[in-house]
């Protein structure tokens, strides 16, 4: 749940165009990495494990309507 509230936190900036199809997992760690398994550094998330809000947060509203 808290690696989903960041993903639409990142999107909260981005929310037209999205931030670039497979910028995700760039873009995430920019919005905190705090109470999540990947704060030490053994494990890193390559996206949101939830199609809609990783199509969101990386093509915006027109992607996500295309998508639908």
């Amino acid at each position: 749940m808290v690696l989903w509230q960041k993903s639409i936190e990142i999107t909260k900036n981005n929310y037209l165009l999205g931030v670039g199809l497979g910028n995700w997992k760039i873009i995430m760690p920019s919005a905190g990495i705090e109470k999540m398994r990947a704060e030490t550094g053994g494990l890193i998330f390559q996206r949101p494990h939830n199609d809609l809000i990783w199509v969101f947060s990386e093509s915006g509203l027109a992607g996500l309507f295309f998508y639908l």
